[in-house]
Parts: C-alpha cells; sequence; structure tokens
C-alpha cells in the first residue's frame, strides 16, 4: 500500500506539470525488435562494469565491518526463530491505529534521533510486548528490513519507486525503551553506512538482470520451508517496516506499513 500511495502522488505531480497529453503511436513489430536488441546491447555492456563495482563494493562492505564497532545484522545469519513466521494460510488480519505526530515529534527532539528511528522504537516496543504475551523471548534481537528511496533528495521523481533496502536491528533484548531507542539509532545509522558503501544502488541495477524464471525458482525455494509446521531456519528478517508521508496544506501525516516477511505470512498488522 505504502509504495502504491507513492507511485500515486508521483502520478499526480507529472498530472499537474503537464496540461495536455497525447499518446504515442503503436510501434511495429520490426521497431519492438529493434528496441528491445539496442536495449539488450546496452546491458550487455554495462554488466562488466557492474561485477567489477560490485566486487569492489563488497569488499569494502567486508573491510568495514571488520573494523567497525557496530555493525548491523546480516540477513538470514541473525534473524532469530520466532512465531511471527510461519506457513502461510487462508487468514488474514488487518489491525488500526493512530498516534499523535506531535508526540513522536516531542520524542525525536528531546532524544535528537530521527522521527523513523521513533517509529522503529514504536514497533519493537510492540512487537516486545506481544511475544512476551505469548510466552516468547527471543534470543537475540528481531531483524527489520527497511525500505529506503535511493534518489537524491532535489530530484524530482515523476512516476514510479526507486528503492532500495536496509537490514537493520530493532534491539528488542533491551529492556529500558530510552536506551532501546538510541541503541536504535546508533544501528540504524550505521545499517545506513553499509548499504552506501555497498552502493544504494546495487539492488536495482542488478535487478534489471535478474531473469523472470530465475526470480519466480528464488520465490519458491524461499517459501518452501513455510510449509513445514515450524517456522523456518532461515529467513532475511522478521519484520518489514515502511512509511510515507504525505503533506497536505493543513497537515503531514505518516502512514507506517508493518508486515511479517513476504512468502511466509501469517497474519499482518498497520
Amino acid at each position: 500500500m505504502a509504495n502504491v500511495m507513492a507511485s500515486g502522488m508521483s502520478d499526480l505531480a507529472a498530472a499537474d506539470a503537464s496540461a495536455r497529453w497525447w499518446p504515442e503511436a503503436v510501434p511495429s513489430p520490426g521497431r519492438l525488435l529493434r528496441d528491445a536488441l539496442h536495449d539488450h546491447g546496452r546491458q550487455l555492456v554495462r554488466l562488466l562494469p557492474l561485477v567489477v563495482r560490485t566486487a569492489q563494493n563488497l569488499a569494502k562492505v567486508a573491510r568495514r565491518r571488520r573494523q567497525a564497532l557496530l555493525a548491523p545484522p546480516l540477513p538470514m545469519r541473525d534473524a532469530p526463530r520466532t512465531s511471527l513466521n510461519g506457513s502461510v494460510t487462508a487468514r488474514r488480519e488487518f489491525a488500526s491505529t493512530t498516534l499523535a505526530l506531535e508526540d513522536i515529534r516531542v520524542v525525536r527532539g528531546a532524544f535528537a534521533v530521527t522521527l523513523n528511528d521513533v517509529l522503529l522504537a514504536v514497533v519493537a516496543g510492540t512487537l516486545r510486548s506481544y511475544l512476551a504475551a505469548r510466552g516468547e523471548w527471543p534470543t537475540r534481537p528481531l531483524v527489520a528490513e527497511v525500505p529506503v528511496a535511493t534518489d537524491a533528495t532535489s530530484a524530482r521523481r515523476l512516476a514510479g519507486n526507486r528503492l532500495s533496502n536496509i537490514f537493520t536491528s530493532l534491539c528488542t533484548d533491551i529492556v529500558d525503551p530510552v536506551a532501546r531507542l538510541c541503541a536504535i539509532r546508533a544501528m540504524t545509522k550505521a545499517a545506513r553506512e553499509f548499504h552506501e558503501l555497498l552502493g544504494s544502488d546495487m539492488y536495482e541495477a542488478w535487478t534489471q538482470y535478474a531473469p523472470p524464471g530465475l526470480t519466480a525458482g528464488w520465490t519458491r525455494l524461499y517459501a518452501l520451508p513455510s510449509r513445514q509446521p515450524s517456522p523456518p531456519a532461515r529467513e532475511c528478517h522478521r519484520v518489514w517496516i515502511s512509511s510515507v508521508s504525505a503533506r497536505s496544506r493543513a497537515q503531514t501525516w505518516y502512514l507506517i506499513r508493518m508486515s511479517w516477511p513476504w512468502g511466509c505470512t501469517q497474519r499482518s498488522r498497520s
């Protein structure tokens, strides 16, 4: 829903930018073939530099991980097993709540953190209470996947989404909420640093070369463990969190979406 709304806002901006719009002529089969060959040729030319840049950036990330005092969690390896991830069923649940944005801003200013840090801390406290009520207590903190925009702040995007992901810890092993918030701030800052070292556009660049059949096969393979009664042993993360700001003349809304990993969704709450 968050991505759809982001695209919708971009489309509205595009509609305002141009008063009149005329459809292009339908291309001929020959034109489609020439354009496809041209695009594939350009992709092949860009592949070798992408491979070299990927290898160099992975080496930078590995060196930084060895030197850093604080490093973000690794997907699959650091995600603990919980009941949040299980077999896909026909049951779906949706829940919503409202938080005063001014209260979140007060917390942000009091502890010199970002608004997103406060939102992550709210989710972390909620999940911690939820698991405690169920008698579950992960030995390691929950891992969250957080989508981040990859286009420049000054860039005007008229359509589509340019996104990547960072993996960060929700620090659910910390009891004190203030200490948890500060730890989330430090971990998220480290995760963004590693994300920039790897390349904020790396995920988007490699998706251009992923064959549809391979992608579909990986998706089926990834979801295969969720068919078992127990939670899957290896998953990238435990929760997926995104937020989108919507501005109007009167006020600003922050829409937060929280769900369990795709392919292994048991229940979803927003």
